[in-house]
């Protein structure tokens, strides 16, 4: 039987790992509207203005918008 300890010390390897890998895309399509929240790994951004066509990723610590 595992300890909460070694429980919890397995999941924030796992986290730590989940972290560094996050290198996911978001592409709009149409309209992302501004109030949204948008998370990629540890990185979020809060939509100002509404958005057309285009892609969001993850760039360092921080949340980029690119051509779609």
């Amino acid at each position: 039987m595992r300890t909460k300890l070694a429980n919890r010390e397995e999941l924030v390897k796992l986290e730590e790992k989940l972290q560094m890998e996050a290198q996911g895309r978001i592409r709009v399509e149409n309209y992302l509207y501004s109030g949204t929240k948008i998370s990629i790994g540890s990185a979020t951004m809060h939509v100002k203005e509404t958005l057309q066509h285009c892609t969001l990723y993850k760039e360092g610590a921080d949340i980029k918008i690119g051509a779609y």
